[in-house]
Order: structure tokens, then C-alpha cells, then sequence
């Protein structure tokens, strides 16, 4: 028979010991245990959305916000964009989802000042796959290649909300290749290079890219 004892009591409290508990008492104890539980995971299923914010794609300015002590590692996860890798490998999704054309000349989409005139007359899947030498000579860092491939991903969602317009991928290339430097908006401080890779690292799907 189920029944719970209670707990010897020490013979200096001189406690009345309490009758042991009857069926429905052992009943309401079970269900009590139970509710507690059952609360911890309520709690633990509302506060997801919460955690789970770091994980949505941001704005240039919003990545400048939360990269203010915040790790990166945990905003990589723009699920639907594709990575460069994706892009090299299905040149003909190129049109069929970006509506965008690999055999146009760089030019065409980005400035090409300074040293980057080399990538001038190069088309815009030769300067994200990077096989050749002249694309490599013309932009050692391969930033081209980030750019090429967040506006790819800015032109198949840009009937939705994306946190990057096809324009404004442009303006980070145009801006970085003019000056050395990308500024997210007024007043804000500029980016470097590496700062610019880091963020448009967080707008492709694949962790770790």
C-alpha cells in the first residue's frame, strides 16, 4: 500500500507527529509535484523567443548594437540566405532565384575605383569564385566575394523584409572600395575591413563561413 511516513521528529522538539495521509492527500501531494514541474517547463518554453532574437538576421546598425559585447558566433543564422559556396556551385540558380545574370561585368553592379579597377570587366561569377588570378590580384582580401553573394541573397528576398537591400550591399562595397571604410549610418563609428567581413559573415546561413 502506498503510504509516505513522516520524518522522525528530535526528542527536543516535542512536536505532535502528524497522522500519516490518506489516500486523497497522497493524491493532492502527487498532483502539486507535478504542477511544479510542469511550470518549470511553461517558464522554460516562454522565455525562448527571448533567446532566440539572437539568432534573427539585423541591420548594419542593429549588428553594430548587439556586436557592443555581444558575441558574434550566435547571429549566424540568416537560414535563408545561402553562403558564397552555394552561389559557385549553382551558377544557374543564379537567375532562376536572384534574377540576376552571372555573365554581367562587375561594373555593371559595383564601383570599381583605385586598385579595383582590375575587377572592372571580370563578370560577377568569375570575381565570387575566385579562380582567377586577375580577381585575386585586384582584391587579395576576397571581400568581393562576400558582397557578390549578400546581393545575391538581398535580390531573392527582397520581395520580404530582409535586413539588406540590394542597394545597400552595393553602398558597403561602394563605400569600402571608395575609402577603405563602411559607416552603418550617422553618426555611427566606421567600419574596417574585418569588421565588414564579421557582419556579412552573419547574413549567410552556414555557421562558421
Amino acid at each position: 500500500m502506498d503510504q509516505e511516513q513522516n520524518p522522525p521528529q528530535s526528542s527536543d522538539t516535542q512536536a505532535t507527529p502528524l497522522p500519516p495521509l490518506d489516500a486523497k492527500g497522497l493524491a493532492r501531494r502527487r498532483f502539486t509535484r507535478a504542477g511544479a514541474g510542469a511550470t518549470g517547463v511553461i517558464l522554460t518554453l516562454q522565455s525562448q523567443p527571448a533567446m532566440a532574437t539572437y539568432g534573427k538576421c539585423v541591420s548594419p546598425s542593429g549588428f553594430t548594437s548587439l556586436s557592443m559585447g555581444t558575441s558574434l558566433n550566435p547571429l549566424r543564422s540568416c537560414l535563408s540566405n545561402e553562403d558564397p559556396q552555394y552561389w559557385e556551385n549553382n551558377r544557374t540558380r543564379w537567375n532562376s532565384r536572384a534574377f540576376a545574370n552571372p555573365d554581367v561585368k562587375f561594373i555593371k553592379v559595383f564601383n570599381c575605383p583605385g586598385s579595383y579597377s582590375g575587377l572592372a570587366n571580370i563578370s560577377l561569377y568569375d570575381v565570387l569564385a575566385r579562380e582567377k588570378q586577375s580577381v585575386k590580384n585586384a582584391d587579395p582580401s576576397g571581400i568581393s566575394r562576400l558582397c557578390i553573394a549578400a546581393w545575391l541573397n538581398a535580390r531573392v528576398t527582397q520581395q520580404g523584409n530582409p535586413v539588406l537591400s540590394p542597394e545597400r550591399v552595393v553602398d558597403i562595397w561602394n563605400q569600402y572600395a571608395g575609402k577603405g571604410s563602411f559607416t552603418p549610418g550617422p553618426k555611427m563609428k566606421s567600419w574596417s575591413r574585418t569588421t565588414i567581413f564579421d557582419y556579412l559573415r552573419t547574413t549567410f546561413r552556414t555557421n562558421g563561413y
